[in-house]
Order: structure tokens, then sequence, then C-alpha cells
């Protein structure tokens, strides 16, 4: 079961936390959800319940938060941001991009050495609705989004906007199309290095077994872990 919060419950919240009370009419907004909408944040809610559920399994690794990011690694420019965790970034002479992952999120494994137990992830959920490559730089596709991270990391405007020295994104497709995220990974390979950074997987597989221990394809066909 789903469930969206409503107008009394918003006001329990506020009332609760000191939050000031938003003025948005939830009733009317939940009205106007659309389907496509809400079944994405399902599936990035679902993925990050499996990421939650296997850290408790395994004890030896928490989620960092992007709270916790935005607190104690983005700089006081990027905390001053009414959306901190959208960017524009530029990509050759195609023009800028904009960029929102839909979760910005790390791991920190507690039994690592202090600097080299953490790792930061931007998560994309990809519904398949939206295809790998198009002929028009101007549409929506796949491989523009990763023309968009490839260009982030070029430009460390990772590190600027967050702090974070390194990351990689996370591509999870629920598409039933066979093949997926293999033309995912050809899409990678035409980019001009760090195919590293980018790992794909489909998300009945990853959900299937303990999401720490899957193994996932990055840009350059290899089969890669989380942890490595």
């Amino acid at each position: 079961m789903a469930y969206a919060i409503g107008n009394r419950g918003s006001e329990l919240i506020a009332e609760q936390s000191g939050i000031p009370l938003a003025d948005v009419d939830w009733t009317a907004k939940n009205r106007a959800l659309k389907p496509i909408f809400y079944r994405h944040m399902l599936m990035v809610s679902g993925i990050m319940i499996a990421f939650e559920a296997a850290c408790r399994r395994h004890g030896r690794v928490r989620i960092i938060p992007w709270e916790e990011i935005l607190e104690t690694k983005c700089p006081p420019e990027t905390k001053r941001k009414q959306k901190p965790q959208t960017w524009r970034v530029r990509v050759g002479d195609k023009g800028a991009i904009g960029v929102t992952p839909d979760r910005i999120f790390g791991l920190h494994f507690l039994d690592r050495p202090e600097g080299a137990n953490r790792t930061y992830f931007f998560l994309e959920a990809d519904r398949g609705n939206m295809p790998v490559i198009r002929r028009t730089f101007t549409q929506t596709a796949i491989y523009k989004k990763l023309l968009a991270y490839h260009a982030t990391a070029i430009e460390k405007l990772h590190t600027k906007l967050f702090g974070l020295q390194t990351f990689r994104v996370l591509t999870v497709t629920d598409s039933p199309e066979r093949g997926r995220v293999k033309t995912m990974v050809q899409a990678a390979q035409q980019l001009k290095g760090l195919q590293g950074i980018f790992l794909f997987t489909d998300e009945k597989s990853l959900l299937v077994g303990d999401v720490l221990e899957h193994a996932w394809a990055n840009g350059r066909g290899e089969r890669v872990l989380l942890g490595t």
C-alpha cells in the first residue's frame, strides 16, 4: 500500500516538528498525481528501502542520506540554493543540461579505515519509457543523461557543489525489454573515458537478492560490486 499525506497530516507534522506549515493544498495535489510520477517515486523508494534493509542486515555498512551530505559536505553556496540537489552543466558545444538525480546518497563502510570508507552515488531510476539514444540532442534520452554526468565529472562539479571527491551513477531499469541494460552499457562506451563511474542493472535482479552483494555492469561492460 502507498499512502499520500493529506492536509491534516501536514498540520500534525508541522505541529510536532516545529517546521512551518507549507502553503500547499495536499488534497488537491494528491488528486493531480499522475501514474507516471508516483510509479517512478515508488520505484525510487523501493530501491532505497532495499539498500537500507541490506545495510541493517550486514551491520558494517550504513547509508549516508542526502540530508547528511548536504549538512556535512556541501559548501555554503550549495546549502543556500532553493534546490541544492539540482545543477546545470555544459556539454561541449551542445549547450547546458540540467541534472537532478532521483536520489543522492552514500555508503559508509564502518570496518574500513577512515578516508577510504565512504562512497557516493547519484541514483537514476529508469522506467523504460525514455529512449537510450536519440538523433536530436534536444530530446530526452539516457545517453543525454550520461553526457551530463560525464561532463559533471570532468568539470569536477561534484566536488565544487557537494564536496565529494568521487561519485558513481547507479542506473536501475524496470523495463522488461531484454537487452536494455546492454544497450545502456553500449551507450556509455561511446563516452571518452570515465566509463567506470556508470553502473547499470535491472530492478528485478537487484531486488531479488542482497543489493550490497549485487553485481552491476559498469560502462566498460565489467561486473563490479558497490563496495569495490
